[in-house]
């Protein structure tokens, strides 16, 4: 009965979708995702950062060192790593938002 239940399930997700179950599993696969991500942009930060070429879905090329636009163009679809990209994403938004209105008020 339990295997019929899991394969109607198993129907519901996209092509190559898993389904895992179990609070551990589900922290270290949202872990493995960032890290993976930082595994990516870690390389181009610093003094000696590398720049990186990206292609993006519209085969628009980037070279960067920039981590905000490597991840902003990254097809990100973990929901733990999308979370990391919205966050740098809005951080990078404050940070030119504040900069913008200091050397205004001066």
């Amino acid at each position: 009965m339990f295997s019929q239940n899991q394969g109607a399930f198993q129907g519901l997700l996209k092509d190559g979708g898993k389904h895992f179950s179990g609070l551990d599993e589900a922290l270290m696969k949202n872990i493995e995702a960032c890290k993976n991500l930082a595994q990516i942009t870690k390389t181009s930060l610093g003094p000696y950062g590398m720049n990186k070429l990206i292609i993006n879905h519209l085969n628009k090329h980037f070279v960067t060192s920039d981590t905000n636009t490597m991840v902003s163009e990254l097809e990100v679809m973990h929901p733990a790593a999308k979370l990391v990209v919205l966050a740098a994403t809005s951080q990078m938004k404050d940070r030119v938002h504040y900069f913008y209105h200091c050397k205004q008020h001066k």
